[in-house]
């Protein structure tokens, strides 16, 4: 467990999963210059597991290629459900991301049936 970060473990499908492993997982993409991933309230699974990126400068990467990454890096828990990109993480003035002023575009916003992956 990591000291101070319980507060950000996403609880899914009653699994724990820390956004940081996940976070790496996207940023591993060479696309990717950052990600950011959080829980959000799910009907079912507790929460369910979003994430947001930015491309580094002159890359081009989809959510489809950036799911297909994911799927050989992580157990399905901890797969997002919806993945989409941003031009810059909302910050605090000494550059800290602040996860809850991301929001959640309604356009990556599934209904409640989980994904089938095998």
């Amino acid at each position: 467990e990591m000291p101070g970060r319980a507060k950000d473990l996403i609880i899914t499908e009653g699994y724990n999963v820390h956004p940081r492993e996940v976070e790496e997982a996207i940023m591993a993409h060479p696309a990717i210059r950052e990600a950011a991933v959080l829980g959000v309230p799910h009907p079912l699974l507790g929460e369910e597991i979003v994430a947001c990126a930015v491309l580094r400068e002159d890359a081009e990467c989809s959510s489809d290629v950036l799911m297909s990454h994911l799927i050989e890096r992580l157990a399905r828990y901890k797969l997002p459900r919806r993945v989409w990109f941003v031009a810059a993480l909302p910050r605090t003035a000494t550059g800290k991301v602040v996860k809850h002023r991301i929001v959640v575009p309604f356009s990556a916003v599934r209904d409640a049936d989980p994904p089938i992956r095998s």
